[in-house]
Protein backbone atom coordinates (compact mmCIF):
# COMPACT_ATOMS: atom_id res chain seq x y z
CA UNK A 1 0.00 0.00 0.00
CA UNK A 2 1.21 3.29 -0.69
CA UNK A 3 0.25 6.77 1.00
CA UNK A 4 0.43 9.93 -1.07
CA UNK A 5 1.60 13.55 0.23
CA UNK A 6 -0.28 16.18 -2.19
CA UNK A 7 -0.81 19.53 -0.86
CA UNK A 8 0.21 18.74 2.94
CA UNK A 9 -2.11 15.95 3.07
CA UNK A 10 -1.99 12.21 2.66
CA UNK A 11 -4.01 10.55 0.58
CA UNK A 12 -4.57 6.87 -0.37
CA UNK A 13 -6.17 4.76 -3.25
CA UNK A 14 -7.26 1.75 -1.36
CA UNK A 15 -11.20 0.65 -0.99
CA UNK A 16 -13.04 1.47 2.16
CA UNK A 17 -12.10 3.93 5.57
CA UNK A 18 -8.84 3.83 6.03
CA UNK A 19 -7.76 6.12 9.33
CA UNK A 20 -4.11 6.39 11.42
CA UNK A 21 -2.52 7.63 14.48
CA UNK A 22 -3.69 8.07 18.13
CA UNK A 23 -7.32 10.06 16.77
CA UNK A 24 -7.91 7.41 13.85
CA UNK A 25 -7.80 10.66 11.49
CA UNK A 26 -9.20 9.09 8.24
CA UNK A 27 -6.91 9.44 5.16
CA UNK A 28 -8.76 10.41 2.27
CA UNK A 29 -8.60 8.46 -0.66
CA UNK A 30 -7.81 10.29 -3.91
CA UNK A 31 -6.88 9.49 -7.52
CA UNK A 32 -3.86 12.31 -7.24
CA UNK A 33 -0.48 10.23 -7.13
CA UNK A 34 2.52 12.28 -6.06
CA UNK A 35 6.33 12.00 -6.16
CA UNK A 36 6.56 11.87 -2.58
CA UNK A 37 5.08 8.82 -0.95
CA UNK A 38 5.31 5.84 1.79
CA UNK A 39 5.21 2.25 0.64
CA UNK A 40 4.55 -0.28 3.14
CA UNK A 41 2.69 -3.47 3.65
CA UNK A 42 -0.90 -3.34 4.61
CA UNK A 43 -2.20 -5.22 7.20
CA UNK A 44 -5.75 -6.38 8.11
CA UNK A 45 -8.29 -4.07 9.07
CA UNK A 46 -8.87 -0.37 8.52
CA UNK A 47 -5.86 0.80 11.42
CA UNK A 48 -2.67 2.01 10.56
CA UNK A 49 -0.28 2.32 13.38
CA UNK A 50 1.87 5.20 14.17
CA UNK A 51 5.04 5.85 15.68
CA UNK A 52 6.88 8.93 16.53
CA UNK A 53 10.10 9.51 17.25
CA UNK A 54 11.43 12.00 19.59
CA UNK A 55 14.34 13.89 19.07
CA UNK A 56 16.28 17.47 19.40
CA UNK A 57 16.71 20.15 16.58
CA UNK A 58 20.08 20.61 15.05
CA UNK A 59 21.43 23.63 13.61
CA UNK A 60 23.26 21.80 11.02
CA UNK A 61 20.86 19.61 9.68
CA UNK A 62 16.97 18.84 9.78
CA UNK A 63 17.01 17.36 13.08
CA UNK A 64 20.16 15.79 15.66
CA UNK A 65 20.00 11.90 16.37
CA UNK A 66 21.05 9.03 14.66
CA UNK A 67 19.60 9.50 10.97
CA UNK A 68 20.44 5.65 10.39
CA UNK A 69 19.40 4.05 13.50
CA UNK A 70 15.37 6.05 12.50
CA UNK A 71 15.75 4.94 9.05
CA UNK A 72 16.14 1.50 10.12
CA UNK A 73 13.36 2.01 12.82
CA UNK A 74 10.83 3.05 9.78
CA UNK A 75 11.28 0.32 7.35
CA UNK A 76 11.20 -1.88 10.23
CA UNK A 77 7.63 -1.02 10.74
CA UNK A 78 7.13 -0.64 6.93
CA UNK A 79 7.58 -3.67 6.60
CA UNK A 80 4.52 -4.49 9.67
CA UNK A 81 2.20 -2.27 8.53
CA UNK A 82 3.37 0.87 10.56
CA UNK A 83 4.59 4.30 9.97
CA UNK A 84 6.82 6.26 11.22
CA UNK A 85 8.32 10.19 11.84
CA UNK A 86 11.15 11.81 13.79
CA UNK A 87 10.37 14.72 14.75
CA UNK A 88 11.37 17.75 17.17
CA UNK A 89 9.66 19.25 20.44
CA UNK A 90 9.12 21.98 18.44
CA UNK A 91 6.97 20.29 15.95
CA UNK A 92 4.68 19.08 18.28
CA UNK A 93 1.16 20.92 18.01
CA UNK A 94 -2.17 20.99 19.07
CA UNK A 95 -3.58 18.16 16.74
CA UNK A 96 -0.70 17.81 14.56
CA UNK A 97 2.82 16.94 14.10
CA UNK A 98 5.56 18.61 11.90
CA UNK A 99 7.79 15.69 11.25
CA UNK A 100 10.64 14.24 8.85
CA UNK A 101 9.85 10.89 6.88
CA UNK A 102 12.82 9.36 4.97
CA UNK A 103 12.07 8.88 1.05
CA UNK A 104 13.78 5.80 -0.10
CA UNK A 105 13.79 6.62 -3.74
CA UNK A 106 15.21 9.78 -3.66
CA UNK A 107 17.38 9.09 -0.24
CA UNK A 108 16.30 12.24 1.39
CA UNK A 109 14.51 13.32 4.65
CA UNK A 110 11.42 15.31 4.15
CA UNK A 111 9.30 17.60 5.94
CA UNK A 112 5.57 16.69 6.23
CA UNK A 113 2.52 16.98 8.38
CA UNK A 114 1.59 14.04 10.94
CA UNK A 115 -0.74 12.88 12.86
CA UNK A 116 -0.69 12.57 16.78
CA UNK A 117 1.15 9.67 17.36
CA UNK A 118 0.41 6.24 19.13
CA UNK A 119 3.29 5.75 20.68
CA UNK A 120 6.80 8.05 21.25
CA UNK A 121 9.87 6.45 21.34
CA UNK A 122 12.34 9.22 23.20
CA UNK A 123 15.72 9.62 21.76
CA UNK A 124 16.89 12.76 22.47
CA UNK A 125 20.48 12.66 22.41
CA UNK A 126 21.58 15.11 24.93
CA UNK A 127 20.56 15.69 28.63
CA UNK A 128 20.45 19.43 28.47
CA UNK A 129 17.94 19.07 26.10
CA UNK A 130 16.04 16.58 27.62
CA UNK A 131 15.78 18.47 30.95
CA UNK A 132 14.35 22.15 28.98
CA UNK A 133 11.19 23.45 29.55
CA UNK A 134 10.20 22.61 26.10
CA UNK A 135 10.64 18.87 26.60
CA UNK A 136 8.45 18.98 30.15
CA UNK A 137 5.59 20.46 27.99
CA UNK A 138 6.10 18.14 25.73
CA UNK A 139 6.28 15.06 28.10
CA UNK A 140 2.58 16.86 29.65
CA UNK A 141 0.94 17.04 26.33
CA UNK A 142 1.63 13.28 25.83
CA UNK A 143 0.57 12.16 29.47
CA UNK A 144 -2.75 14.37 29.15
CA UNK A 145 -3.08 12.53 25.38
CA UNK A 146 -2.47 9.49 27.39
CA UNK A 147 0.15 8.48 24.28
CA UNK A 148 3.10 6.01 25.82
CA UNK A 149 6.23 7.46 25.83
CA UNK A 150 8.79 4.92 25.94
CA UNK A 151 12.73 5.61 27.58
CA UNK A 152 11.05 8.72 29.62
CA UNK A 153 14.44 9.99 30.51
CA UNK A 154 18.31 9.10 31.41
CA UNK A 155 19.68 7.48 34.03
CA UNK A 156 21.65 8.73 36.64
CA UNK A 157 23.62 6.24 37.99
CA UNK A 158 23.34 6.69 41.85
CA UNK A 159 19.42 6.56 41.27
CA UNK A 160 19.48 3.72 39.66
CA UNK A 161 21.77 2.06 41.69
CA UNK A 162 18.88 2.70 45.02
CA UNK A 163 16.17 1.17 42.59
CA UNK A 164 17.76 -2.08 41.99
CA UNK A 165 18.96 -2.71 45.63
CA UNK A 166 15.37 -2.57 46.44
CA UNK A 167 15.05 -6.52 45.01
CA UNK A 168 17.32 -8.32 46.90
CA UNK A 169 17.62 -11.11 44.58
CA UNK A 170 19.66 -8.05 42.58
CA UNK A 171 21.78 -7.05 45.70
CA UNK A 172 24.67 -9.84 45.23
CA UNK A 173 25.29 -8.26 41.52
CA UNK A 174 25.88 -4.45 42.64
CA UNK A 175 29.47 -3.23 43.39
CA UNK A 176 28.66 -0.49 46.30
CA UNK A 177 27.85 2.87 45.16
CA UNK A 178 27.48 6.26 46.99
CA UNK A 179 27.31 9.70 45.95
CA UNK A 180 30.45 11.84 46.19
CA UNK A 181 28.85 14.79 47.97
CA UNK A 182 31.78 15.19 51.04
CA UNK A 183 35.33 13.90 51.75
CA UNK A 184 33.89 11.35 54.38
CA UNK A 185 32.10 9.29 51.64
CA UNK A 186 35.21 9.14 49.57
CA UNK A 187 37.81 8.02 52.83
CA UNK A 188 34.73 5.65 53.85
CA UNK A 189 34.78 3.82 50.58
CA UNK A 190 38.37 3.86 50.19
CA UNK A 191 38.87 2.14 53.86
CA UNK A 192 36.47 -0.01 53.04
CA UNK A 193 37.29 -1.40 49.26
CA UNK A 194 41.30 0.13 48.98
CA UNK A 195 40.45 0.47 45.44
CA UNK A 196 37.25 2.63 44.11
CA UNK A 197 35.52 3.87 40.63
CA UNK A 198 35.17 7.91 40.56
CA UNK A 199 32.87 8.44 37.72
CA UNK A 200 30.23 11.13 36.57
CA UNK A 201 27.02 10.64 37.70
CA UNK A 202 25.44 11.33 34.43
CA UNK A 203 28.72 10.37 32.56
CA UNK A 204 29.04 8.14 29.49
CA UNK A 205 31.50 6.36 27.19
CA UNK A 206 34.00 6.44 29.96
CA UNK A 207 34.56 9.97 30.14
CA UNK A 208 35.72 11.54 33.27
CA UNK A 209 36.62 8.25 34.89
CA UNK A 210 39.28 7.98 37.83
CA UNK A 211 40.60 4.92 39.43
CA UNK A 212 41.82 5.29 42.51
CA UNK A 213 43.89 2.68 44.43
CA UNK A 214 45.73 2.27 47.97
CA UNK A 215 49.39 0.96 48.86
CA UNK A 216 51.29 0.77 52.09
CA UNK A 217 52.01 4.51 52.01
CA UNK A 218 51.33 6.00 48.58
CA UNK A 219 48.13 6.04 46.26
CA UNK A 220 47.84 5.79 42.23
CA UNK A 221 45.38 7.59 40.15
CA UNK A 222 44.23 5.74 37.41
CA UNK A 223 42.48 7.56 34.26
CA UNK A 224 42.20 6.90 30.32
CA UNK A 225 45.06 8.92 30.18
CA UNK A 226 47.47 7.18 31.58
CA UNK A 227 48.47 6.73 35.62
CA UNK A 228 50.00 8.86 38.50
CA UNK A 229 52.08 6.96 40.92
CA UNK A 230 52.95 7.78 44.57
CA UNK A 231 50.64 10.42 45.54
CA UNK A 232 50.49 11.34 48.76
CA UNK A 233 46.83 10.95 50.48
CA UNK A 234 46.60 15.06 51.49
CA UNK A 235 47.46 15.89 47.65
CA UNK A 236 44.50 13.19 46.58
CA UNK A 237 42.57 14.95 48.42
CA UNK A 238 43.34 18.30 47.06
CA UNK A 239 44.17 17.62 43.53
CA UNK A 240 41.49 14.61 42.47
CA UNK A 241 38.87 14.51 44.89
CA UNK A 242 37.71 17.75 46.19
CA UNK A 243 36.73 19.18 42.61
CA UNK A 244 34.96 16.80 42.00
CA UNK A 245 32.54 17.03 45.07
CA UNK A 246 30.14 20.04 43.47
CA UNK A 247 30.39 18.25 40.01
CA UNK A 248 27.89 15.18 40.39
CA UNK A 249 30.51 12.15 40.77
CA UNK A 250 29.95 9.01 42.44
CA UNK A 251 32.22 6.27 44.32
CA UNK A 252 31.95 2.93 43.11
CA UNK A 253 33.96 -0.13 44.33
CA UNK A 254 35.90 -1.33 42.15
CA UNK A 255 36.05 -5.45 41.32
CA UNK A 256 38.96 -7.18 41.09
CA UNK A 257 37.89 -8.17 37.06
CA UNK A 258 38.19 -11.76 35.60
CA UNK A 259 40.66 -11.79 32.74
CA UNK A 260 40.78 -13.30 29.22
CA UNK A 261 43.80 -13.63 27.53
CA UNK A 262 45.43 -10.81 29.86
CA UNK A 263 43.21 -8.19 29.46
CA UNK A 264 39.48 -7.71 31.64
CA UNK A 265 36.35 -7.78 29.63
CA UNK A 266 32.44 -6.67 30.12
CA UNK A 267 29.24 -7.93 28.94
CA UNK A 268 27.25 -5.53 26.78
CA UNK A 269 23.93 -6.40 27.06
CA UNK A 270 20.47 -5.22 25.35
CA UNK A 271 17.23 -5.85 26.56
CA UNK A 272 13.91 -5.25 25.23
CA UNK A 273 10.52 -4.74 27.64
CA UNK A 274 7.82 -7.92 25.66
CA UNK A 275 4.50 -7.43 25.87
CA UNK A 276 2.63 -8.36 29.32
CA UNK A 277 5.66 -6.68 30.90
CA UNK A 278 8.58 -9.35 30.21
CA UNK A 279 11.86 -8.55 29.23
CA UNK A 280 13.77 -10.27 26.24
CA UNK A 281 17.51 -10.29 26.02
CA UNK A 282 18.05 -9.08 22.49
CA UNK A 283 22.13 -9.88 22.47
CA UNK A 284 25.16 -9.89 24.43
CA UNK A 285 27.91 -8.21 23.27
CA UNK A 286 31.68 -8.40 25.03
CA UNK A 287 34.24 -5.21 25.08
CA UNK A 288 37.65 -6.16 26.29
CA UNK A 289 40.00 -3.58 27.51
CA UNK A 290 43.19 -2.45 25.17
CA UNK A 291 46.43 -0.64 27.10
CA UNK A 292 44.65 0.93 29.51
CA UNK A 293 42.29 -0.78 31.89
CA UNK A 294 40.29 1.73 33.45
CA UNK A 295 37.43 1.11 31.17
CA UNK A 296 36.46 -1.35 28.15
CA UNK A 297 34.98 1.26 25.71
CA UNK A 298 35.97 1.23 22.25
CA UNK A 299 36.80 4.73 22.04
CA UNK A 300 39.30 4.55 24.87
CA UNK A 301 41.11 1.54 23.20
CA UNK A 302 39.16 -1.11 24.02
CA UNK A 303 37.65 -4.08 21.60
CA UNK A 304 35.18 -6.01 20.59
CA UNK A 305 35.16 -9.81 21.07
CA UNK A 306 33.21 -12.25 19.79
CA UNK A 307 31.10 -13.20 23.15
CA UNK A 308 31.19 -17.22 22.00
CA UNK A 309 35.03 -17.08 22.16
CA UNK A 310 34.95 -17.03 25.77
CA UNK A 311 35.05 -20.01 27.98
CA UNK A 312 32.35 -18.54 30.28
CA UNK A 313 29.68 -20.15 28.99
CA UNK A 314 27.76 -20.30 32.60
CA UNK A 315 27.39 -16.46 32.74
CA UNK A 316 24.62 -16.71 29.73
CA UNK A 317 21.80 -18.12 32.05
CA UNK A 318 22.91 -15.71 34.99
CA UNK A 319 22.96 -12.70 32.41
CA UNK A 320 19.16 -13.28 31.17
CA UNK A 321 17.88 -13.88 34.80
CA UNK A 322 19.87 -10.45 35.69
CA UNK A 323 18.28 -9.10 32.70
CA UNK A 324 14.73 -10.15 33.36
CA UNK A 325 14.93 -9.27 37.26
CA UNK A 326 16.43 -5.16 36.50
CA UNK A 327 13.96 -4.71 33.80
CA UNK A 328 11.05 -5.73 36.39
CA UNK A 329 12.67 -3.88 38.68
CA UNK A 330 12.96 -0.67 36.82
CA UNK A 331 9.48 -1.06 35.18
CA UNK A 332 7.79 -0.26 38.83
CA UNK A 333 10.04 2.93 38.84
CA UNK A 334 10.20 4.59 35.95
CA UNK A 335 7.10 5.20 33.44
CA UNK A 336 7.48 3.57 29.64
CA UNK A 337 10.53 1.18 30.11
CA UNK A 338 10.75 0.01 26.11
CA UNK A 339 14.58 -0.85 26.20
CA UNK A 340 17.83 -0.68 28.56
CA UNK A 341 21.42 -1.98 28.01
CA UNK A 342 23.37 -3.34 30.94
CA UNK A 343 27.15 -3.09 31.81
CA UNK A 344 28.06 -6.67 33.37
CA UNK A 345 31.62 -7.16 34.81
CA UNK A 346 32.57 -10.37 35.59
CA UNK A 347 35.22 -10.79 39.33
CA UNK A 348 37.90 -13.07 39.28
CA UNK A 349 35.89 -14.98 42.07
CA UNK A 350 33.43 -15.58 38.83
CA UNK A 351 30.67 -13.31 40.28
CA UNK A 352 28.69 -10.95 37.83
CA UNK A 353 28.38 -7.61 38.83
CA UNK A 354 26.12 -4.71 36.95
CA UNK A 355 28.25 -1.33 36.32
CA UNK A 356 26.05 0.57 34.47
CA UNK A 357 22.38 0.64 33.19
CA UNK A 358 21.99 2.75 30.23
CA UNK A 359 17.91 3.77 29.29
CA UNK A 360 18.72 5.06 25.57
CA UNK A 361 21.68 2.20 24.54
CA UNK A 362 24.14 3.05 21.63
CA UNK A 363 24.02 1.30 18.30
CA UNK A 364 25.48 -2.17 18.73
CA UNK A 365 28.47 -3.05 16.18
CA UNK A 366 27.48 -6.51 16.33
CA UNK A 367 24.55 -7.08 13.20
CA UNK A 368 22.78 -9.76 15.20
CA UNK A 369 22.41 -7.74 18.07
CA UNK A 370 21.41 -4.88 16.53
CA UNK A 371 18.77 -6.77 13.79
CA UNK A 372 17.30 -8.82 17.11
CA UNK A 373 17.01 -5.34 19.27
CA UNK A 374 15.41 -4.14 16.02
CA UNK A 375 12.46 -6.56 15.47
CA UNK A 376 11.76 -6.56 19.56
CA UNK A 377 11.56 -2.80 19.27
CA UNK A 378 9.58 -2.31 16.64
CA UNK A 379 7.02 -5.27 17.50
CA UNK A 380 6.75 -3.40 20.97
CA UNK A 381 5.63 -0.51 19.31
CA UNK A 382 3.26 -2.17 17.51
CA UNK A 383 1.77 -3.72 20.55
CA UNK A 384 1.29 -0.45 22.50
CA UNK A 385 0.14 0.89 19.50
CA UNK A 386 -2.48 -1.63 18.60
CA UNK A 387 -3.41 -1.56 22.80
CA UNK A 388 -3.73 2.36 22.72
CA UNK A 389 -6.28 1.76 19.65
CA UNK A 390 -8.21 -0.60 21.50
CA UNK A 391 -8.88 1.94 24.58
CA UNK A 392 -10.61 4.26 22.15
Amino acid sequence: MKLYYVNESWTHQEEGLVVWGKNHSPLSPSPSTSLLFVNFKKQKGSFIPVVGILTSDSTSKKFGGNEAAFKRIQLSLQKKGAISYVFSPNGLHPDHVTGYFYHFQTEKWCEALFPLPNVVYNRIPFRKHEASIKMEQVKTYLREKDIPYFNECFFDKDSVYNVLKQDERLIPFLPATRPLLKLDSFTHMLTAFNKVYVKPNKGKKGNGIYVIEGGKKYWQVHSTKGSIREVDFSHLLQRWVEPLLTKDYIIQEAIQPMKWNGSRFDYRVLVHRMRDNLFSLSGIGVRQSGEQEVTTHVPKGGKIIDVETLPFKEDGPIIEEISHLTGRVLLKHYEHIGEFSMDIGKGKNGQLYIFEVNSKPMVFDELSIRSLGLENLTDLFLYEAKKSARSL
